[in-house]
């Protein structure tokens, strides 16, 4: 980080927290407190409650971090206007509050916007577009009282007050005042801030981490190698996310997608193969409409598409992309492998049900064994409504093939 004209410098910080010491050093020490009346006090041991769920806790601090254009301010504008208004964020009551918005990123306008579009209370968030000094945000504080306080970011908030961002020491001068105010007033707030660019971990010393009490990870999948990661999905028009919270107080690892207006709890997508059997079945028929339909790169696209091709699951006819069909339903219709023997009408094909709806975040790969002209080990396609747990049924054609009643099987099981 380098100091500009606009900004104070590391000198300036230091006398700020010089003058915090000595203003400390003036007033009477805190009176001496025994367990017994620790313990004597049930408000003293109350663990906080969730002020924004799975992000924030009542009067903590939380860093979220993420990469650049990983979606924070918009997952962070989402769950702002909830509380603001009152209502539910990811599954989950949240509000009413009031909050500070310090949007010293952006143009203040963009976060007018965003947060207008999310549908936050006009009157319970005010945004300043001024990087504040701790005074000011003690200030701030007292004269709004709100519940939350967000600083968009934290590397622009600190700017000219640390010069190396590898340097602890210097973390904890340049932050410590500004998490004096927000222990002081007993105000929750969120420290955006950038992660390293394999999108693992924040930037900068682990004293930043040691200072705050929650960290949250916002990681794109396709670009940390996650376990359930599908490499195939461009990074940009990838619409799942990864929110990694851990701290005192809270903990867990949840995945969100991004449903175009906000984020929501869950999986939310499936993968590439299944999306190319959709989209082909929707009438993409061709490459160049199957590219957009899934958002894909174009060579993982195309090359996956002919892997289906020779699979048997996609058919070519002429020029246009189909799918085979097996009776008198097509095959995205049906939860079945592709049947590999002489000729589809020797062939017996057996289609097996899942008690369990198929996860639609990665491709399938578990297949199923026919008799009577060849074995079946082709990768499994999630059925488009083929399977309704609250149906509780599934159906299936093709040669030899009978619908399956799902409720009786387990009834008989």
């Amino acid at each position: 980080m380098q100091p500009d004209e606009s900004t104070p410098n590391m000198d300036d910080a230091l006398a700020t927290v010089r003058q915090s010491d000595a203003l400390r050093a003036a007033s009477p020490p805190e009176p001496l407190r025994t367990l017994a009346e620790w313990l004597a006090d049930p408000a003293a041991l109350e663990p906080p409650k969730q002020l924004v769920p799975y992000l924030v806790l009542d009067g903590r601090v939380t860093l979220l971090a993420a990469r650049e254009k990983a979606g924070k301010s918009t997952l962070l504008g989402q769950a702002v206007a909830t509380l603001s208004r009152g209502g539910d964020f990811l599954g989950q009551p949240c509000g009413p509050g009031r909050v500070v918005w310090y949007a010293i990123d952006e143009p203040a306008p963009d976060a007018v916007r965003r947060l207008s579009e999310c549908g936050a209370e006009g009157a319970a968030v005010v945004i300043q577009s001024q990087k504040p000094t701790p005074e000011h945000v003690r200030h701030h504080i007292h004269e709004f009282t709100p519940s939350l306080v967000v600083v968009d970011t934290l590397t622009e908030l600190l700017t000219g007050r640390l010069q190396n961002d590898r340097d602890a020491m210097e973390w904890a001068r340049a932050l410590g005042p500004y998490m004096d105010v927000f222990r002081d007033t007993k105000t929750a707030a969120v420290l955006v801030h950038h992660a390293t660019k394999d999108g693992r971990e924040y930037r900068g010393s682990g004293q930043l981490g040691a200072k705050v009490d929650v960290i949250a990870m916002l990681r794109i999948p396709s670009t940390v190698n996650e376990q359930d990661d599908d490499p195939d999905v461009d990074p940009e028009s990838e619409t799942r996310r990864i929110l990694d919270v851990k701290g005192r107080g809270i903990q867990g690892k949840d995945r969100l997608f991004f449903d175009g207006s906000e984020y929501q709890l869950g999986e939310g997508d499936m993968g590439l193969s299944a999306r190319i059997v959709k989209a082909v079945g929707d009438g993409c028929d061709s490459v160049n409409k199957v590219v957009t339909a899934v958002r894909g790169r174009r060579e993982t696209v195309a090359l996956t598409v002919n892997q289906l091709i020779e699979s048997g699951k996609v058919m070519r006819d002429g020029k246009a992309l189909r799918l085979p069909l097996y009776g008198s339903r097509p095959m995205h219709d049906t939860r079945t492998g592709t049947s590999r023997g002489t000729t589809h009408a020797s062939n017996t094909h057996h289609v097996r049900t899942s008690p369990e709806p198929l996860g639609n975040h990665r491709d399938l790969t578990a297949g199923t064994t026919g008799t009577s002209g060849g074995t079946d080990d082709s990768e499994a396609v999630p059925a488009v409504g083929a399977y309704s747990p609250q149906a509780g049924t599934t159906s299936a054609s093709g040669p030899g093939v009978e619908p399956l009643d799902w409720a009786s099987m387990k009834d008989a099981a």
